[in-house]
């Protein structure tokens, strides 16, 4: 990402980077690193939507699809850079007020950084669950990506800030994080795709979603979990790698025979919602 940013970085996003900038409690190694995409991002929120496919991760929630009619010429992202203390100081940060629902988050669709300065760790806040170590690139070894939802206004992006500065959650916060909770955990994760796209092998056809992009991959990786927690898939490292090849279709053909499902061997709506937790 080039420490530059240009005419599609928004403002409701740069205003609260400046918010960022100049609090006295904030990380001191913080610079700057980006919101709007160079040549080296061509899918996600660091790309106007209009741009981008409509298969694109970025563009399958209803907020999302809702942001983009509102800001098509927008990226919706931010990226920070720090030190490799900080950058596991503020990943840690956003783990707890993403797993606590903090309402603060609101904002927020994803983030990556990094636990241990080793390892890239994201989350989904979409289904609030961990997209899979390693499944992201080691540049969020040194800056932490933030998503926002494409239609979050100023208001809810700026009650990040205190996240990311380490201010506790308030009492009244607290309140609304545990509703929230109760919610995710009865519902589960909403299906990620358009109509008539599915996730299956990953040289299928174009509405087939296998982990070709990365972009697919924490999707497929939580597909791949479930089938081992379900115990369709042997539960070995390095297994579940967000990649949908022959043994993530044996193992999903094992689960919908074991649920007296049809056995296509690839996930659509109807076993994601069955399947996913």
């Amino acid at each position: 990402m080039e420490p530059t940013v240009t005419a599609n970085a928004p403002g409701r996003i740069l205003d609260v980077e400046r918010v960022f900038a100049h609090r006295s409690d904030r990380p001191k190694s913080y610079r700057m690193s980006g919101i709007a995409g160079d040549v080296n991002h061509s899918w996600g929120y660091h790309v106007d939507p209009a741009e981008l496919p409509g298969s694109d991760y970025s563009l399958q929630t209803a907020r999302d699809r809702r942001g983009a009619a509102q800001h098509p010429n927008d990226a919706s992202a931010w990226d920070l850079s720090f030190d490799p203390a900080d950058m596991i100081l503020v990943t840690r940060r956003l783990l707890k007020a993403a797993k606590a629902n903090d309402p603060r988050m609101v904002a927020v669709r994803e983030f990556c950084g990094t636990l241990d300065g080793r390892n890239t760790y994201p989350w989904d806040l979409h289904g609030n669950v961990s997209e899979g170590i390693n499944t992201w690139d080691d540049s969020h070894l040194w800056h932490v990506h933030i998503s926002f939802y494409r239609d979050a206004t100023q208001t809810q992006i700026a009650r990040v800030v205190d996240v990311l500065c380490g201010k506790p959650m308030s009492l009244i916060d607290k309140g609304r994080g545990t509703s929230s909770g109760v919610v995710k955990k009865l519902t589960g994760p909403k299906w990620p795709l358009g109509p008539g796209n599915y996730f299956g092998p990953i040289n299928g056809p174009n509405n087939c979603h296998g982990g070709f992009f990365p972009s697919e991959r924490g999707n497929v990786h939580r597909i791949q979990v479930a089938l081992q927690n379900a115990g369709c898939a042997p539960k070995v490292h390095g297994w579940a790698d967000g990649r949908w090849e022959q043994p993530t279709t044996d193992a999903m053909r094992r689960w919908q025979k074991k649920h007296r499902r049809h056995a296509t061997g690839v996930c659509g709506p109807v076993d994601w919602k069955a399947l996913v937790r």
